[in-house]
């Protein structure tokens, strides 16, 4: 993925991150939800450094070429806050 994005001539930074056993358990008991219905136990986020002229259509370049690396996985969930911000401004495109 970093190769991929470096080719493609992107500034980014990667972080990586494991859910918590505790985040976990709250996920399931206050959503409801079962072990396997958990989709983000690990979760990598990726930050582009672009010009802001070119930001949103950048972030969905990017998910192109993530979501091309890894298509044998499924990816049908796709929350994006980059077409319509959150209230408090948060944009971001995030998929499992």
């Amino acid at each position: 993925m970093k190769e991929a994005l470096t080719n493609n001539g992107y500034k980014f930074v990667c972080s990586a991150r494991v859910k918590s056993i505790t985040s976990i358990l709250g996920k399931i008991e206050n959503k409801g939800v079962q072990f396997n219905e958990i989709y983000d136990i690990f979760a990598i986020r990726v930050v582009i450094d672009v010009p802001i002229e070119v930001e949103k259509v950048s972030c969905f370049s990017v998910y192109s070429i993530i979501n091309s690396i890894y298509q044998e996985q499924k990816h049908d969930r796709l929350r994006d806050w980059i077409s319509k911000p959150k209230s408090n401004g948060y944009e971001a495109l995030h998929f499992t």
